[in-house]
């Protein structure tokens, strides 16, 4: 089903906001002043007013943000032998870093989270993140970079082949083979973790979640529908809804893609 990759990005564009926002008004103006067509405009605005809100966001990760956050104490206990970091994107040609590329605001936290587990459990970091056809030099290596500048911590090996989160643990799986380790934690978002581990369990890695950043309600601060700033819109929710929702997208799209291939 290899065809199926070349309409990912369609499928994308297509089905998150704010495509399928501008998807349903396009269609309302084809239709016009028919029944279906104002009904597609409120659809869209209601779409556009429930992702600005908490309420959705807080709503999305119940269904997603369902691995426990684990200490530094736990993972040891757990027995992993390494941080298995999962990159997200990076920045090109910053002027004030010399035009040099850099991680952007997802990879930045991963990393710093990594970097509080390995100074608390003394496991090494595996960075794994391939490069797209427009990139210089592969994410890993940017992340790396970083790593070593900004905080005097090598990685102790790359994964530089991945383009996507199933290709992270993919290529991941004979580097963690030739070190001799048994048992990764994964370092990640906790709205990214359930497809994480999802590959992992695919293809056969033995893993442990070590996930963070939680949007969802907090047990000190549960979710409650009847507090009015729960429903006020704001800009920030609609990039946290646009992640949860590409997390629950792209389980589906793993299931559609490697139900009968693995690899």
């Amino acid at each position: 089903m290899e065809f199926l990759d070349y309409l990912r990005p369609a499928f994308k564009a297509a089905f998150l906001p704010p495509g399928i926002i501008l998807l349903l008004l396009l269609l309302a103006v084809l239709l016009g002043q028919r029944v279906i067509g104002r009904l597609l405009v409120w659809f869209a605005l209601i779409g556009l007013y429930l992702l600005s809100t908490t309420a959705m966001t807080h709503w999305l990760a119940q269904h997603l943000e369902t691995f426990p956050a684990r200490s530094a104490a736990q993972i040891k206990t757990q027995r992993a032998d390494a941080l298995l970091l999962l990159s997200a994107g990076y920045t090109s040609a910053n002027p004030e870093l010399d035009h040099q590329s850099r991680p952007d605001a997802l990879s930045l936290e991963r990393l710093g989270y990594a970097v509080k587990l390995h100074r608390e459990s003394g496991l090494p970091i595996i960075i794994s993140g391939g490069k797209l056809k427009t990139q210089d030099e592969p994410v890993a290596q940017i992340l790396a970079r970083w790593l070593h500048e900004r905080a005097g911590i090598e990685a102790l090996a790359l994964e530089t082949r991945s383009t996507s989160t199933w290709e992270n643990l993919l290529y991941s799986a004979p580097l963690l083979r030739e070190l001799g380790f048994q048992r990764v934690a994964l370092v990640t978002h906790a709205f990214h973790m359930p497809r994480a581990m999802q590959v992992a369990e695919a293809l056969g890695i033995d893993a442990i979640a070590a996930p963070f950043g939680y949007l969802g309600p907090k047990p000190a601060r549960p979710s409650d529908y009847s507090d009015s700033s729960m429903w006020k819109p704001a800009a920030r929710n609609i990039t946290h809804n646009y992640l949860l929702l590409h997390e629950l997208l792209g389980a589906h799209w793993y299931r559609l893609r490697h139900s009968s291939d693995p690899t």
